[in-house]
C-alpha cells in the first residue's frame, strides 16, 4: 500500500493558521456566508450582518469586523475598497468595507465540501480559460446525448437540431439569470421605426450586451473582444 508523505510544517500551518478561526461557531457561520455567495465579486459588512440576522445571529458591525479580521489573518478572505452592497439594488449613499474569499479560502471550502460529501458548484468567477473551453466543448455533446436518450431511438438531423437548440422559454430564463443574478448582461429596447412597428404587432426587439463585470469575466476566460456591439433578439408574447 502506497504511503503518502505529509509535510509536518505545512500540516501545522494548516491547523494552527488557516483553520484556526474555524474552531469558532461564529467564524464558521461567516465563512459559510462567503462560500454560499461566491457568485458575487465581494460582500460588504452590511450584507454579512443582514445574512447573519436571517440566520438568527444578531451582531453589530464592530463584532462582525472582529471575526472578519480573524478570517483575514488566517488567509481565508481579503479586504477590498469601500463600496456599495453588490447583492441588491442599494440606493443608500453610504459605502462599506468589502470582503471576498481568497483562492486559498475557496480551495479550503471546496475540500471541506468534499469531505462532507457536498460537491461545490463552480461559479463563473472560479472558472479559468481552460475549464471554460472544456465546458463549451462538452455542452453540445451533452445536449445531443440528452435528446437521443429522451427519444430512445433514431432521430433525423432536423429534429435533433430542434431538440439541442434552446427554446424561447429556456433562453429567456438564461438571459434573466445573466441580468438579475449574475449581473453579466444588460438589456435595452431596440430603437428605430421597425422596432416601433413590431411593438404594435406585439413583437419586442431587445438588445443585449455584456456589463462591465461581464466583460471582465469574458476577457479573463476568452481573451479581449473586438467590439461591444449589441445583439438583437425578436420576442413574441
Amino acid at each position: 500500500m502506497e504511503r503518502h508523505h505529509l509535510d509536518g510544517e505545512l500540516l501545522n500551518r494548516l491547523f494552527e493558521v488557516h483553520l484556526r478561526p474555524l474552531r469558532s461557531r461564529m467564524a464558521r457561520a461567516i465563512y459559510r456566508i462567503f462560500l454560499e455567495n461566491r457568485q458575487y465579486p465581494y460582500l460588504t459588512t452590511l450584507e454579512i450582518q443582514e445574512e447573519l440576522a436571517l440566520r438568527g445571529i444578531e451582531l453589530d458591525k464592530r463584532e462582525i469586523n472582529a471575526w472578519l479580521k480573524g478570517l483575514l489573518k488566517a488567509g481565508l478572505i481579503e479586504r477590498g475598497e469601500r463600496r456599495r452592497p453588490a447583492r441588491r439594488n442599494y440606493q443608500g449613499r453610504y459605502t462599506y468595507l468589502t470582503w471576498r474569499l481568497t483562492p486559498l479560502g475557496e480551495r479550503i471550502g471546496e475540500r471541506i465540501s468534499l469531505l462532507i460529501e457536498e460537491r461545490p458548484t463552480p461559479t463563473l468567477t472560479q472558472l479559468d480559460g481552460e475549464e471554460a473551453q472544456r465546458i463549451l466543448k462538452l455542452s453540445l455533446p451533452l445536449r445531443i446525448l440528452k435528446a437521443l436518450h429522451l427519444k430512445d431511438g433514431w432521430m433525423n438531423l432536423r429534429d435533433l437540431l430542434r431538440q439541442v437548440n434552446p427554446d424561447g422559454e429556456e433562453m429567456e430564463e438564461a438571459i434573466k439569470r445573466c441580468i438579475e443574478e449574475l449581473e453579466i448582461v444588460e438589456a435595452r429596447e431596440a430603437g428605430g421605426t421597425l422596432s416601433r412597428i413590431l411593438r404594435l404587432l406585439g413583437i419586442r426587439r431587445r438588445e443585449f450586451r455584456l456589463t462591465e463585470g461581464g466583460r471582465e469575466v469574458a476577457e479573463r476566460l476568452f481573451g479581449a473582444s473586438r467590439d461591444r456591439k449589441h445583439i438583437q433578439i425578436h420576442e413574441t408574447p
